[in-house]
């Protein structure tokens, strides 16, 4: 399989700041299909040919990197039933109802609450899908050795 020919080989890397509001299919690459980076496929073959690996039908893994705003991680109904259990805990069956909201407020304090958390937490880390396969081509390193990276940069 061949990587995304959106990201040809020797092409400057961009860096990624995964400090920005999420971005999907933004491509990320490992040796091992388990440490995922978010390296262009030049700074890859940068790595190989700085090792003595670059060669034709090396593997190596691509995959889209998926980074979810703050708020992807929150859940109203957990927080309300965290409030339902602790009065139940402090009043018994007497808080029964409570919180006793209609759906508008719910979902005025779920607003409220995902606007606030992507407003003020920065998420660092990212998920990968669509993983696949890729193997080295005589194009790839072709290109490569025309148009190495800056080592270093």
């Amino acid at each position: 399989m061949t990587p995304n020919p959106q990201i040809p080989a020797g092409e400057d890397c961009m860096l990624v700041d995964t400090s920005q509001a999420p971005k999907q299919n933004d491509l990320c690459y490992s040796f091992n299909q388990e440490d995922y980076t978010l390296d262009c496929l030049g700074e890859v073959l940068q790595q190989l040919d700085d090792r003595g690996d670059l060669q034709e039908g090396v593997v190596f893994y691509e995959g889209e990197a998926v980074r979810h705003a703050p708020s992807y991680y929150f859940d109203v109904d957990d927080l309300l039933d965290g409030m339902r259990d602790r009065a139940y805990d402090d009043a018994g069956e007497w808080a029964d109802t409570f919180p006793d909201l209609p759906k508008e407020k719910v979902a005025e304090l779920k607003s409220l609450v995902s606007n606030w958390l992507d407003s003020n937490l920065t998420i660092t880390f990212f998920t990968v899908r669509n993983e696949r396969k890729v193997e080295v081509t005589a194009e790839m390193i072709a290109s490569h050795k025309a148009d190495p990276l800056t080592p270093g940069a």
